[in-house]
């Protein structure tokens, strides 16, 4: 059982302490993890893969045996770098 929430006033904190405490209570050993920010929308994901797809025609990399690999490591690597 996965749960995610976003906190950005006192009522979601409050809430996610909530959850926290009765999936321990429940469970007895829970994994937390937490990074700020916030996630990306529809539109910018739109934009990140329109770029990246511009940019694999351009060097013809999509003519190539094996280019989605190539495209899905740079799609990594730049979420990566914006989560940074």
């Amino acid at each position: 059982m996965t749960e995610k929430i976003s906190v950005n006033c006192q009522a979601k904190l409050s809430e996610a302490v909530t959850m926290l405490t009765r999936m321990f209570r429940e469970k007895k050993f829970v994994v937390v993890s937490m990074r700020p920010g916030k996630d990306r929308t529809l539109d910018q994901n739109a934009l990140w893969f329109a770029m990246y797809d511009r940019i694999a025609k351009s060097t013809e990399m999509v003519r190539h045996r094996g280019c989605a690999p190539v495209l899905q490591a740079a799609l990594r690597s730049a979420d990566h770098a914006r989560r940074l």
